[in-house]
Formats: structure tokens, sequence, C-alpha cells
């Protein structure tokens, strides 16, 4: 594999990773899950509402300001 390519699935991961401990990420796939309407589905939405709530309880400015460097919104 190219090291290119390395250094591309390398930044998307990091990107990820930083996108999945914002509290919107989880908040919209509950959205998501909810719109299905079965028991299952519901339960998936209570769980993703419970992540929302720990990332806002565990936020920091520094995962805002990562986000940011690597989405390239900073200099």
């Amino acid at each position: 594999m190219a090291p290119e390519t390395l250094e591309q699935i390398a930044h998307r991961f990091v990107i990820d990773m930083l996108l999945q401990a914002q509290e919107s990420y989880w908040l919209r796939r509950a959205e998501d899950f909810a719109k299905v309407g079965t028991p299952h589905a519901d339960e998936i939405a209570q769980a993703c509402r419970n992540k929302a709530i720990l990332c806002r309880e565990e936020s920091t400015d520094e995962w805002a300001e990562l986000l940011a460097v690597e989405l390239g919104d900073v200099a």
C-alpha cells in the first residue's frame, strides 16, 4: 500500500474518532434509529442518546480544537 494511501486512511480514522466523541454525532444517530420505529431500533436510539449525554459530560474544548485542525479549519 502506498504511503499516501496509508496517510489518507490514518487521517480519516482520526476524523472519525473525533467526530464520534461529539454529542451531535450521537444525537443524529439516535434520530435515525428512532425513525425506524421498531422496539430494537428504539433501544439503539436510546443508547445513542445516552452516549450523547456522556460525550457532553466529558466534552472538552481540546476535542473541538483537534477536530478543527484535522478538518483544516485552523492554520
